[in-house]
């Protein structure tokens, strides 16, 4: 899913700071849970389709 969000909106909007959005971006980290969740409640999904896993 593409909201066309910049790295700077998404960080405002999920209260995580911009490297670390960087860095998730670009596979340079692995994130936390906590954060993923923020950037997919941000995005306005679910956790699970944020990572696109298969429904069970």
């Amino acid at each position: 899913m593409q909201k066309g969000y910049s790295q700077e909106h998404l960080t405002n909007l999920c209260d995580v700071e911009a490297s670390q959005i960087s860095r998730i971006e670009l596979g340079k980290i692995n994130t936390s849970i906590t954060h993923a969740k923020k950037i997919a409640n941000a995005l306005g999904m679910d956790l699970k389709e944020l990572f696109d896993l298969p429904e069970p």
